[in-house]
């Protein structure tokens, strides 16, 4: 099993940003829409019917339900997490709450963006404004919120890996003792990322009183989007990736030797801490799953650094299929945390259990006393 978790995260290590990345910003800043997709297709190949029908069953169903369960599931592990029985430690209470905050505003600009698509061809003129002012101001949440989470994850499975790897070291460790130090720096440097993107581009009013947004002034200077675009597909997608690939590595191997050499010492009986071990595990399957979700972001970034002929040529439509599909796992990962936790924290079920029977109990004694009082009248 240690073998294939291995396997799994050394052909899992790709990228951050599973939003149409920042690297579309290298492009001249036109929407997915259907008049860039070639009409007609080679035989074998989706056609221009085939993407639309994808293009609806993703953006207008999957995405919404996705992301509005998964608010749903972040709201539930902020509460939990926050709540005064929960056992696990402080410092991992305070990244999985944070997680958990950075999904849900990432979810929340994301599902208003699906819902302005949505809402596009009843109210073409307002909705196209809301979009345009959407690139500027909404958009840049939307990636720095994403990164946020992303980054979040790297710091999760370093700390999982200090832990194991150096128990008396870590406990002295900012990351142990002062979790808000990695997060207020987290938070900071994508805010600077934000603000990048948000000067970046302009809305404009169409002579036929639509709206687009168009790349700034400031953006055009010196290709500042195509330098900026490179230095963010490795920043915030190589880098990452591997960070998290070679700590869940670790972390996972330490695991390994540390449980072999218990089952030596008692004569076959494992043993340890077990509150830290359920810990582990979660923190473990937030981080791989991040990995499993973010495969066709990375590809998609490469892709179109590579080939920046394929968004214009008859490969198009694959890249905005890819990128469909993207956006997808994007949603999907900032929603399955909660599966995570209550598939690995058995102290995470108990409380989500207790905190519905007490609003249970809580309901049933309001009910009660408001029937004493109705009969007593």
């Amino acid at each position: 099993m240690t073998v294939l978790g291995c396997f799994v995260l050394l052909l899992t290590g790709s990228a951050v940003m599973t939003e149409d990345t920042f690297t579309t910003a290298i492009s001249v800043i036109v929407s997915e829409g259907q008049e860039s997709i070639i009409p007609s297709a080679p035989k074998g190949m989706m056609t221009k019917a085939q993407y639309e029908k994808l293009s609806f069953a993703i953006n207008k169903v999957a995405q919404p339900a996705i992301g509005v369960l998964g608010m749903t599931g972040n709201i539930l592990g902020i509460i939990v997490f926050t709540h005064q029985e929960s056992k696990l430690t402080s410092s991992i209470r305070v990244y999985l709450t944070a997680l958990c905050a950075t999904d849900l505003i990432f979810l929340t600009t994301s599902l208003y963006e699906s819902v302005l698509e949505y809402m596009q061809p009843y109210y073409p003129q307002s909705i196209t404004m809301l979009q345009a002012y959407g690139r500027k101001f909404v958009q840049p949440i939307t990636k720095g919120a994403r990164a946020s989470s992303s980054f979040l994850v790297v710091v999760i499975a370093m700390e999982r890996f200090l832990a194991i790897t150096y128990p008396l070291g870590a406990n002295k460790s900012c990351f142990k003792r002062c979790p808000f130090v990695p997060i207020t720096i987290v938070i900071a440097s994508n805010i600077i990322f934000c603000t990048f993107i948000a000067l970046s581009f302009e809305p404009v009013q169409q002579p036929d009183s639509t709206w687009k947004a168009v790349i700034s002034s400031f953006a055009k200077q010196g290709n500042f989007l195509k330098v900026y675009g490179i230095v963010a597909e490795v920043l915030y997608q190589l880098l990452p990736a591997f960070l998290v690939s070679s700590f869940n590595i670790g972390t996972i191997g330490q695991l390994y030797i540390a449980r072999r050499t218990r089952k030596a010492m008692s004569q076959g009986r494992p043993t340890g801490n077990a509150a830290d071990a359920q810990a582990t595990r979660m923190l473990l399957g937030v981080a791989i799953f991040f990995n499993i979700c973010v495969i066709p972001s990375f590809v998609l970034g490469l892709m179109r650094l590579i080939r920046p002929d394929w968004r214009v040529g008859k490969e198009r439509l694959l890249i905005s299929t890819a990128t469909l599909l993207g956006k997808l796992l994007s949603r999907i990962n900032s929603s399955s945390n909660i599966f995570v936790f209550i598939c690995t924290s058995g102290r995470f079920r108990e409380i989500s259990i207790s905190l519905f029977k007490k609003g249970e109990q809580k309901q049933n004694s309001v009910t009660e006393m408001s029937f004493v009082k109705s009969t007593s009248d």
